[in-house]
């Protein structure tokens, strides 16, 4: 009898435990889709006239590392947004967690940008897929990598 309460006790600790599990994980990925769908956003957008305010929203969002590799990236690129007086507004379509843990997340980002440049007689939307690679601290998402795919 009291082996039979033993084995009814484990099984239902075994339950909860897995219930917690699975519900934890399920909440982990919707903040990372949250949070890629977000960065992808931040990154498809900018306009030349102010591409610093873009650069320092990305570095808000990132990781120590990633903000300043974005920000070697963003100098780079900065003197070709402006001659094309270049903007974009992106728009994240579909986003999905390949692979996560309690403090990494690599997400597929589907990310469509509206372009706009002085150069470009027909404006339109470029389709862009990324890698990101978000790395989790305290509460939250930080972005830690963005890789065409």
């Amino acid at each position: 009898m009291l082996a039979a309460l033993f084995a009814v006790i484990a099984a239902v600790l075994g339950f909860l435990y897995w219930d917690a599990t699975s519900n934890g994980e399920a909440a982990l990925r919707e903040e990372a889709v949250v949070a890629a769908t977000e960065y992808g956003t931040l990154i498809g957008t900018y306009d030349h006239s102010d591409l610093k305010a873009n650069v320092e929203s990305v570095r808000a969002i990132s990781t120590d590392s990633y903000a300043e590799e974005y920000e070697t990236i963003s100098t780079e690129l900065e003197a070709a947004v402006a001659a094309f007086e270049a903007t974009s507004v992106g728009t994240v379509t579909h986003a999905a967690v390949e692979s996560i843990s309690e403090d990494s997340a690599t997400v597929l980002v589907f990310l469509d940008q509206d372009v706009n440049t002085n150069q470009l007689e027909e404006q339109g939307i470029t389709v862009s897929r990324l890698v990101m690679t978000l790395a989790r601290e305290g509460d939250r998402w930080l972005l830690d990598g963005a890789e065409p795919a």
